[in-house]
Parts: C-alpha cells; sequence; structure tokens
C-alpha cells in the first residue's frame, strides 16, 4: 500500500500573511552587525587576556613580598627571644622597675559593684 503525498503550492510558506525576503541592504546591515560583534568580542577576549596576566603577574609579585617579610618576622621574632633572654632583675632596676614584696590578687565574689573601690565617703 502506497501513500500518495500531496504538495499544495502555499504549503512550505510560514503562515504570516505575507512574504517576507531579504534585500540587499538589509545583507549589507546584517554583515556589519556581525563584524562589529566579532571585532568587540575579540577586543572583550583579548582584555581578558590581559587582566589575567597582569593579575598572575600580581599575585607572584604578592607572594614574594609576603616570603620576605616572613623571613624579616622570623629575624625579628629570633631577636626578640635573645632580647627576651638576656633581661635580668639587675637590667630591671636599671630601667626604674622594682620588685613588689606584696602583689595585688583580685579574687572573684559576687558583689554587685562594678569597681575595687567599695569603701564608702
Amino acid at each position: 500500500m502506497s501513500r500518495k503525498i500531496v504538495i499544495n503550492h502555499n504549503q512550505l510558506t510560514l503562515p504570516f500573511g505575507k512574504t517576507v525576503s531579504l534585500e540587499y541592504e538589509d545583507g549589507r546591515k546584517a554583515f556589519w552587525f556581525l563584524a562589529l560583534v566579532s571585532v568587540l568580542s575579540l577586543a572583550v577576549y583579548f582584555y581578558g587576556i590581559n587582566a589575567t596576566a597582569h593579575n598572575v603577574s600580581f599575585r607572584e609579585e604578592s607572594e614574594r613580598k609576603v616570603a620576605e617579610l616572613n623571613v624579616t618576622l622570623a629575624t625579628l621574632e629570633f631577636q626578640y627571644i635573645a632580647l627576651r633572654n638576656e633581661v635580668t632583675l639587675d637590667t630591671a632596676r636599671e630601667f626604674g622597675l622594682a620588685e613588689i614584696r606584696k602583689p595585688l590578687f583580685i579574687a572573684r565574689d559576687r558583689s554587685a559593684t562594678l569597681s575595687f573601690n567599695t569603701e564608702a565617703k
């Protein structure tokens, strides 16, 4: 059983009521529009590549500076430890510090006052 296919003359046109055709001027506008979009896309692409390279360079420079600062910090910490170990009672007395015979300790109690001076005047 074979089926017969009938093709009407208007069967392949779009149902918009009128036929639309591209003219030469429309083709030129479309070409220049696509050319402009392509050039702008290339410009954005090259800007992105440039920004990425700049940021990678900046990050490497920052990491190098951080490494140098870590070395400097470690050196200063060792100097601090060495100086701290050299401090004696005589050195402290030279700077005007004195040993306290009766130290003041603060005890935690349940009073409702907010200051150490609780004496009535």
